[in-house]
């Protein structure tokens, strides 16, 4: 039910131009789908929506921690340090 309530979201977030507070609030329903499709265990739809909220905002370290857990759950191990790694910059 979530995701049709995000999916919702997202889709009435495109039809707007998309200006700095519009960003934060795209950013955000791309997080939540990305931590719904995790909770189903569909790590690859995951993954991609995450990286889109990411994409947004590269700072965002809830975001990036999402991410690594992702790489982490999928044995990306590799890709889970180095973000650990960059979050250390922060």
């Amino acid at each position: 039910k979530a995701l049709k309530v995000f999916n919702k979201m997202l889709a009435k977030e495109k039809e707007k131009s998309i200006e700095n507070e519009d960003k934060e609030q795209l950013e955000k329903i791309y997080f939540y789908l990305g931590s719904c499709y995790f909770e189903l265990k569909n790590f690859k739809s995951a993954l991609k929506f995450v990286k889109k909220a990411l994409d947004l905002n590269q700072t965002n370290i809830k975001t990036l921690k999402k991410i690594s857990k992702i790489y982490l759950t999928l044995g990306d191990f590799e890709n889970s340090l180095k973000i650990i790694y960059n979050l250390s910059f922060l």
